[in-house]
């Protein structure tokens, strides 16, 4: 099946794989270890890469994953990896094939995680590649039949001064703010757009991406309004256990249960330890998002 390479955001960066297997099974693929090798974290202080290559059926499939991810930057056809240009450039000319048909409109552009790079920049590092591959066709910056990407990988922190990682790619899909994509939805509802924000006004992006978790699709929702009368009955003290023993007996078959749940930081990182439990439920994720040196 044809490599790609996914272009993930930085941020709920615990959230990414969670989010894309949910995305994964919900095209009908079960198992996410026949599309990628799960990155090992790093320990060592570095960035954790938001580049991973997968392996797709089809360029229609990238398309839809990509177009419902919230964290998915963009799938991109991976043509070249490795850890300089060189290695770049030996990858691409051992195909012996032509990118792209010479009658073919094409574009080239160049993005670096962890560092802005200027016009003089990006061009330098386009002219490495376009010196000595040959692009047929003409040059179209809107548009193009083809578009292609050079990425280099260098990390946020200071101490990464340099690139761990270049990658060449063509354009399959990159995040659309069309109302087909989720980043549509993310801009519609985003906290300065909303006409009433409460105490418990969720984050857009949060709100969407448990959305992705739990499965929703178009129609799901038996109903989307609830009618509200006098409420007499308190609160029970211990919420989370009443919600496992709900969602136990309610949820449809293989259906999931997502909720938010602040606690205070762990040093150990077990927080699935401490994470209440039901007999009936499995455990799938724990996604943690560190606010402050306190609170998660």
């Amino acid at each position: 099946m044809p490599r790609y390479v996914v272009y993930f955001y930085h941020r709920y960066v615990d959230f990414r794989f969670a989010e894309f297997d949910a995305v994964l099974k919900m095209q009908g693929i079960h198992d996410p270890s026949t599309v990628y090798a799960h990155p090992p974290e790093a320990l060592d202080g570095t960035t954790q890469s938001p580049f991973v290559q997968v392996t797709l059926p089809s360029d229609e499939v990238a398309a839809a994953i990509s177009a419902r991810c919230v964290l998915v930057k963009g799938i991109y056809g991976l043509l070249a990896s490795g850890a300089t240009y060189d290695d770049v450039l030996q990858q691409v000319l051992a195909e012996q094939s032509p990118l792209h048909p010479t009658d073919g409109t094409w574009s080239f552009w160049v993005d670096c995680f962890g560092l802005r790079l200027s016009l003089q920049e990006q061009d330098a590092r386009r002219l490495r590649i376009t010196s000595v591959l040959d692009f047929p066709g003409v040059v179209q910056l809107k548009n193009a039949q083809f578009a292609y990407w050079l990425f280099e990988d260098k990390g946020v922190l200071t101490s990464e001064v340099n690139v761990k990682q270049v990658i060449f790619a063509r354009q399959v899909t990159a995040a659309s703010h069309d109302s087909a994509s989720t980043r549509h939805l993310i801009d519609k509802h985003r906290l300065k757009k909303r006409k009433f924000i409460g105490p418990t006004s969720m984050d857009h992006e949060l709100s969407l991406l448990m959305a992705n978790l739990a499965l929703v699709v178009p129609e799901s929702a038996q109903s989307t309004s609830v009618a509200i009368g006098k409420v007499t009955a308190l609160p029970p003290h211990a919420i989370l256990p009443p919600l496992l023993l709900f969602a136990a007996t309610h949820l449809a078959p293989r259906g999931r249960l997502v909720y938010v749940m602040a606690c205070q930081r762990r040093d150990t990182n077990d927080y699935a330890q401490h994470v209440p439990s039901h007999p009936r439920l499995r455990q799938l994720h724990v996604c943690v998002q560190e606010m402050t040196r306190k609170w998660s």
